[in-house]
């Protein structure tokens, strides 16, 4: 959420965090779409692609969302 801005401020400094937090909701969509990538291998029978799209999906989400944590302040 944005601070409500005040006569004076230069208001760039609240589009610094936003892009920061854009860049990390990219992070998580990127995890999400190897996850599903890896729910496909597994339709198709494919369990070591499967395991590993996974894996990878999952820590990539999480580095997301840590990320995304982290930078703001907890």
């Amino acid at each position: 959420m944005t601070e409500p801005r005040h006569e004076g401020d230069e208001g760039d400094e609240g589009n610094a965090g936003e892009t920061a937090l854009k860049e990390y909701k990219l992070i998580r969509l990127l995890g999400g779409a190897v996850i599903a990538g890896g729910l496909v291998a597994i339709m198709a029978d494919s369990p070591i692609a499967a395991a590993v799209s996974i894996t990878t999906g999952i820590a990539t989400y999480v580095t997301g969302l840590l990320g995304a944590w982290w930078n703001t302040g907890g």
